[in-house]
């Protein structure tokens, strides 16, 4: 880098912004891998401002750095989904399981119709014991877990205010609101349904590490945007009270020596917005970024101060870093491969 003559400019400290991608998928399934990709990110060097910015700079002078957090690599394949791990291993089971629903997707997504048919029982347009119709959605839901990356699941749950938060609060919500048509079944296995789709398809985005889901996510904008007004519908017509059969049950519980009286619909309107406003979060950055990748797993900055006359090396040996990771994948999965 072009250096300054002393006494050019006062010490200072200036913040240095670079990007950086955050993911490296290793395809190193012996069997069913793929050939090896080669990396395309970025190489490590300053934007033009910045480098503009540093070359002002004594060689003496400080600079802070700020970059993404090392890179998470994430070993991807038959061998790593969600369906894999339950079957204690066997991905080839797995991979003829998850083979056999992807080639018949299409029945199962029709299946998600049963939610709708659900939200016109509770507003009881058609009988509400339809409500049932509404666990035909369940193959789809299923189909998309079993298809998660199971240590990318593990980072999304590890997650506590993102992942946990919305959690436990679609949970708490439902719960009220099945209580306020006192458990009915088919309302209860709508709930279900309806849990199972959001946490599966909102909350578990980022476990869904398929190159081709990742490269194509925000096609997928105006389907959850529909998804959103439907849902958020749902949500304005229970706290109004627009749904025919709901009873506002009153809990009764002692905190402190003092008698708290809530109501499930209360519960309701609380606990459910959190779900709503992270679901309008989630449309947001497919419309603004066409991703929807780091909607729950965030990734940090790391600060790194060097000085200007370091800052050369500083990412001279950071590039040597990343270049040594994507070595030893490659030499990894060619292990696999002779295996």
């Amino acid at each position: 880098m072009p250096q300054v003559q002393r006494g050019e400019q006062q010490r200072q400290q200036q913040q240095l912004i670079y990007c950086m991608s955050s993911y490296c998928e290793e395809q190193d399934d012996e069997e069913f891998a793929p050939g090896m990709i080669e990396p395309a990110y970025e190489r490590v060097a300053l934007d033009a401002e910045s480098e503009a910015t540093v070359n002002r700079l004594r060689d003496d002078d400080e600079v802070i750095v700020f970059m993404p957090a090392e890179e998470t690599v994430i070993p991807d394949g038959p061998k790593r989904c969600v369906l894999c791990f339950l079957l204690g291993g066997n991905h080839r089971a797995a991979k003829r399981i998850n083979d056999f629903a992807e080639e018949h997707k299409a029945w199962t997504q029709v299946g998600e119709l049963g939610l709708f048919v659900g939200i016109l029982a509770l507003l009881e347009v058609i009988p509400l014991s339809l409500t049932w119709l509404s666990v035909l959605s369940l193959g789809d839901t299923c189909r998309c877990f079993f298809l998660l990356n199971a240590r990318a699941v593990k980072m999304c749950i590890s997650e506590s205010v993102d992942f946990m938060v919305p959690f436990v609060s679609i949970i708490v919500g439902l719960l009220a609101g099945a209580a306020s048509w006192d458990f009915h079944p088919g309302v209860c296995a709508f709930a279900i349904c309806f849990g199972g789709f959001y946490i599966t398809q909102i909350l578990f985005a980022d476990a869904d590490i398929r190159e081709r889901f990742i490269r194509d996510g925000g096609s997928l904008m105006p389907v959850y945007a529909v998804a959103f007004l439907v849902i958020l519908a749902l949500y304005l017509t229970f706290a109004l009270g627009g749904f025919p059969s709901t009873t506002d049950r009153e809990i009764t519980f002692t905190f402190l020596k003092s008698e708290i009286r809530i109501g499930t619909m209360s519960i309701w309107t609380r606990f459910m917005s959190i779900p709503v406003i992270i679901l309008a979060k989630f449309v947001f950055k497919l419309w603004r970024h066409g991703s929807m990748r780091t909607l729950v797993i965030k990734i940090p900055l790391a600060r790194n101060v060097v000085r200007k006359g370091d800052l050369e090396d500083f990412l001279r040996r950071r590039q040597q870093e990343r270049d040594a990771l994507w070595t030893e994948l490659f030499l990894s999965w060619q292990r696999s491969r002779l295996q």
